[in-house]
């Protein structure tokens, strides 16, 4: 009779696929940004502005409902997921762009321990609101949420018009937000 281990084996996958993932993001991703590079996204530093306010709380907290009169855009995002890396800078730059017109953007970190989250939030720049689901129980349970990266994007009356699986342009974005705005 073979030995069990007690190790489940699910888990061991995607603790091996995390810890490359994290390699990964360590060769992409150099210790500089590139909006660290290039602010034109971002309102100079000098304006009070915080480009890394941290972490809003637990994921289970978040509710779309409080953004109603905005468009919303929430994206699930992880520290172990290189397509959402990817777009993160497009959705930095449209969150500064469009928000006194009625934007807001809200990032879901899934997966992911507030330390990792924190290091995304301050390598991209980002100033949204992040919420942690370090379990992803939110992002499955209440969102249906099948893969990474994910992007929702709700119009004014809080009604979800686009569900967006995989990675998705700024350009793309852009035109869906400005036909909503």
């Amino acid at each position: 009779m073979p030995r069990r281990s007690g190790v489940n084996p699910l888990s061991a996958k995607w603790a091996t696929l995390g810890i490359l993932a994290s390699l990964a993001l360590a060769f992409v991703f150099p210790a500089a940004s590139p909006l660290q590079a290039d602010r034109t996204c971002c309102p100079p530093s000098g304006g009070g502005a915080t480009l890394a306010p941290g972490i809003q709380g637990m994921a289970s907290a978040f509710d779309p409902a409080q953004y109603r009169g905005k468009v919303l855009i929430v994206n699930f995002m992880a520290e172990w997921c290189p397509g959402c890396w990817s777009e993160l800078p497009g959705l930095v730059r449209l969150s500064w762009k469009y928000k006194d017109r009625g934007l807001a953007v809200v990032g879901i970190s899934v997966g992911s321990l507030r330390e990792g989250t924190l290091k995304l939030i301050q390598q991209f720049g980002i100033a949204y609101p992040v919420y942690l689901d370090p379990e992803g129980r939110v992002a499955v349970e209440r969102f249906r949420l099948t893969g990474m990266p994910s992007t929702f994007i709700y119009d004014k009356n809080g009604k979800l018009v686009r569900s967006l699986r995989g990675g998705v342009s700024e350009p793309v974005l852009k035109t869906i937000v400005a036909a909503l705005l």
